[in-house]
C-alpha cells in the first residue's frame, strides 16, 4: 500500500493472508532521485524512483473499483505534486 503527502512516502507491506502490516518504509519525498512515470499502458501506470541507493518500481492500477475515484485522485496527485 503507498501512501503518500507533498512531505513523505509511507509503503505499508502486508501478509498476504492475514492483512496485516509486515514492514513500514517511510522516506521523505524530497529524497527520490531519478524518477520516472509511464503511462503507456491500458490498465496501470509504472512508476519508479530512487532513493538511498534502492531502486524502487511500482505497478499501480489506474482503476480499482471498490476505491472509486479515489485511485485516479492518487494518481492525479503523484503526477502534479511528486513528479513536478
Amino acid at each position: 500500500i503507498l501512501l503518500l503527502n507533498n512531505d513523505r512516502i509511507i509503503m505499508l507491506f502486508l501478509n498476504l493472508f492475514s492483512t496485516k502490516v509486515v514492514q513500514k518504509v517511510e522516506f521523505e519525498v524530497a529524497d527520490l532521485q531519478e524518477q520516472k512515470y509511464y503511462s503507456g499502458l491500458l490498465s496501470s501506470v509504472i512508476w519508479s524512483f530512487n532513493i538511498n541507493g534502492q531502486h524502487w518500481r511500482f505497478s499501480i492500477m489506474r482503476k480499482i473499483l471498490p476505491l472509486g475515484s479515489m485511485q485516479r485522485d492518487f494518481l492525479n496527485f503523484l503526477q502534479q505534486n511528486i513528479l513536478n
